[in-house]
């Protein structure tokens, strides 16, 4: 364990899970051999530098709660930078606004493979954003094959991007599971296709009439939605601005799982390919029109086809609330979290999440 912060050097690979006796990089293993920077309540843990990798890490005990740029990014604080980040541990890191775990702007970071744990930000107010990523400004951050478990925040409890100019966000083949907020996701201002994610067992809390939702698309909205599976419980699952493209999606459990908004004159959301399952509403239009089965999405709902009605048939998994907080195995790799629904046969049976 180092206990301080570090700051990366722009070029430079960092690599941990070493026992010692190593003579090759590829004999190393971090899920047995922990390799842990502890903040220990520092702003920062990691300071960012251009094309630097970290990989294999424990990053924790960030704790961001100042003014300024001290309210952001208590694990990872990028400025105007782009390392990879890759197959760490991001746990326990806190901001007063911004990004619990990561903060990035104007930075074209890459987040690959790792596991965001109990990271947060304050879950009262108006401005506090990402309990565990925060994205700003410009750039092509990539978010790919990461777990968020057990992260809370307000809005944008997984993740924040608010753009500026040119912000083209990728997150691809993630799962959000557990996590605490109004929302899992809110952009501003974003572009990209997002597939191949899942969305499940995250409560999203009601802070105001309508305001709950598992993504929100806000302003200027061009970020389309392909092979993700979508579930909720007694929440909105996508509300929308803009149109952009959502095809061969799993939309389930939801009060009303597409809300489009209106920007100017229409906001029309392509639905293609879906499957709606077990919702309220299935689509809530621009007009405040409610439409629900397949059948009537694509007769009524502008752009629409291909959609169908049906159970998933998903395997029986968790759901909010939590009994324990989530424990991470650094030897399995592995996310434990328990629920109070009997899950896996038995009363608080426990659930892992590689």
């Amino acid at each position: 364990t180092y206990t301080d912060s570090i700051a990366l050097v722009a070029g430079v690979s960092v690599y941990g899970g070493f026992q010692g006796t190593e003579t090759l990089l590829t004999q190393r293993d971090p899920s047995q051999y922990e390799t842990r920077i502890d903040g220990a309540g520092t702003t920062h843990v990691v300071l960012c530098a251009d094309d630097a990798l970290l990989d294999g890490f424990t990053i924790t005990g960030g704790n961001a709660d100042g003014t300024g740029d001290g309210a952001y990014g208590g694990g990872i604080f990028c400025d105007g930078t782009s390392p990879t980040i890759s197959d760490c541990l991001i746990a326990g890191n806190h901001a007063g606004l911004r990004g619990g775990a990561v903060y990035a702007r104007d930075s074209s970071i890459r987040l690959l493979d790792n596991h965001f744990v109990r990271n947060s930000v304050p879950t009262s107010g108006t401005i506090q954003y990402g309990g565990a990523v925060h994205l700003s400004g410009y750039g092509n951050p990539e978010l790919t094959g990461n777990l968020f478990a057990d992260n809370e925040g307000y809005w944008g409890t997984t993740l924040t991007a608010l753009g500026s100019t040119s912000l083209n966000v990728s997150f691809d083949k993630n799962v959000v599971a557990g996590n605490v907020g109004i929302s899992q996701v809110r952009t501003e201002d974003v572009t990209g296709i997002w597939t191949n994610n899942v969305f499940v067992g995250n409560i999203n809390v009601p802070i105001y009439t309508g305001g709950d939702t598992v993504l929100y698309f806000g302003s200027t909205n061009m970020v389309s939605l392909v092979n993700n599976t979508i579930t909720g419980a007694d929440s909105y699952g996508v509300s929308a601005y803009g149109s952009p493209y959502y095809a061969n999606n799993i939309f389930a459990g939801f009060l009303r799982a597409v809300r489009e908004y209106s920007v100017g004159d229409t906001s029309d959301v392509i639905l293609e390919h879906n499957l709606f399952f077990d919702n309220d509403v299935d689509v809530r239009d621009e007009n405040s029109v409610s439409v629900s089965g397949a059948n009537a999405i694509n007769l009524t709902v502008g752009g629409a086809s291909g959609n169908v009605d049906g159970d998933p048939y998903f395997e029986q998994g968790f759901r909010y609330p939590w009994t324990a907080d989530a424990v991470y195995d650094p030897v399995s790799f592995t996310t434990l979290l328990i629920d109070s629904y009997g899950v896996g046969g038995g009363s608080n049976s426990p659930v892992s999440y590689t």
